[in-house]
């Protein structure tokens, strides 16, 4: 059996194989997290135990699922701008009853202050 050595081998040769060529494996996805179906009756057991048992701890329903309204990669003008919208959201998402007595007295100048925002401490003011 004779192998050839790196140096000897020209670039008008065939190419061989090599793993990742293919370029089929950058798309992967892990089919048990992806798709239900590929667990079994045990496993959908334990998910179904585990996800009751946090969630008397946690929110884990679809309603407390945080999105982003807005670009989340870009320049600056981006972020702000997606930065603002989440703070909207997050106060439309709070139930009435969590909020101040006064706040719908308070919510309009709220508002505009967090129009103005250009800058992260502005936020955080």
């Amino acid at each position: 059996m004779t192998t050839r050595s790196k140096s000897s081998t020209s670039s008008t040769g065939p190419t061989l194989f090599k793993l990742g060529m293919e370029t089929n494996g950058k798309g992967y996805s892990n089919q048990f997290t992806t798709n239900t179906l590929a667990l079994n009756k045990h496993q959908h057991a334990e998910d179904r135990d585990k996800k009751r048992h946090l969630s008397h701890k946690f929110s884990l329903t679809s309603a407390s699922e945080f999105k982003w309204q807005g670009a989340t990669h870009g320049d600056r003008g981006f972020t702000v701008a997606t930065l603002r919208q989440a703070i909207l959201q997050l106060e439309n998402n709070i139930p009435a009853y969590l909020l101040h007595a006064f706040w719908t007295f308070h919510r309009n100048n709220w508002l505009k202050a967090v129009n103005k925002c250009t800058f992260a401490k502005e936020f955080a003011f």
